[in-house]
């Protein structure tokens, strides 16, 4: 268990002093469990392709190089339901999705 202190002042402080306690600014405690990881996280990278041919669209190649302690991944999005099994390393498509769209896809371990 550590202790974490995040503390802001009225003026810029340089160095920041973390026990500041003028009448202006904010100071957070907090108590933090750092906890090792008991699994070996999977390897991904992106690739953005442009598809217009098909229209004013775009897919994302996911490349899994890695399942890390995963059987399997899933890769989904914040647009859509649509999900992605990963049963295996390869190269995944995500999409199509309209130009100018913000996409979040996330890969999670099954």
């Amino acid at each position: 268990v550590h202790r974490m202190r995040i503390g802001t002042s009225d003026f810029g402080q340089v160095p920041p002093n973390p026990c500041y306690n003028g009448a202006f600014g904010v100071t957070l405690d907090f108590t933090v469990n750092i906890v090792e990881l008991t699994c070996t996280l999977f390897e991904a990278n992106y690739t953005v392709i442009d598809d217009c041919a098909n229209g004013d669209q775009f897919l994302i190649e996911v490349e899994i190089t890695d399942l890390g302690s995963a059987s399997s991944l899933t890769i989904s999005n914040n647009i859509d339901a649509t999900t992605v099994a990963v049963p295996s390393v390869g190269t995944y498509t995500a999409g199509p999705f309209p130009f100018m769209q913000d996409v979040q896809l996330t890969v999670s371990n099954d």
